[in-house]
């Protein structure tokens, strides 16, 4: 008989959960004419704003060459634009064009991952999200993956402020107290530590 082990049985749960993730982004994408990788840098670029092709790298966690190639699929197509620097013509940065800011609309009509968490209370939803956070955090600070404009890593961020157990953090920048469920994952006004 096998010997019972939260933290397989977990890691096996999650590894399910990306696994229905990623055949949504493929499916989503491939409805759409693109590919996972494509739909992906449309999505940075939607998040982001304009980004170098090393920041796009960076956030992707690939390397320039594949994102090079990226780009250029999507040049063709009429779905980002190519910006050159000011200051240094050899920098180029990548926005989305109209065509792309629409694509990406209809995107998120084709593939909707916050289907798979209408199962959860508001209590719950709260709860992950707070797990999650402090595991994308540990991955962040192991190097793992690329920073996130998340709060826990924001100046304007104050961990545990409050004696209220209902919202224990705050923001400095927005004045006011924070719940778990109010953290972020990417906040435009994320200023680094």
């Amino acid at each position: 008989m096998c010997k019972y082990n939260l933290e397989n049985n977990l890691a096996q749960a999650m590894n399910k959960l990306s696994l229905v993730m990623k055949q949504d982004k493929w499916q989503g994408a491939q409805k759409l004419g693109l590919k996972p990788n494509q739909m992906q840098l449309l999505e940075l670029l939607q998040s982001r704003g304009p980004l170098s092709l090393k920041g796009i790298a960076h956030h992707l966690g690939v390397t320039p060459p594949t994102v090079s190639d990226t780009v250029a699929t999507l040049s063709k197509r009429l779905l980002i634009n190519k910006i050159q620097g000011q200051d240094d013509s050899r920098r180029v940065e990548i926005s989305l064009s109209d065509s792309g800011r629409d694509l990406c609309a209809q995107f998120h009509t084709v593939t909707d991952i916050t289907d798979m968490v209408q199962c959860l209370s508001a209590q719950e939803q709260a709860e992950l999200l707070g797990l999650v956070i402090r595991i994308v955090s540990r991955l962040e600070d192991d190097g793992k993956i690329s920073r996130s404009r998340m709060c826990l890593s924001c100046m304007y961020f104050v961990k545990d402020k409050h004696m209220d157990k209902q919202n224990p953090h705050h923001c400095n920048l927005m004045s006011k107290p924070l719940s778990i469920g109010d953290l972020r994952m990417d906040c435009e006004d994320h200023v680094s530590k």
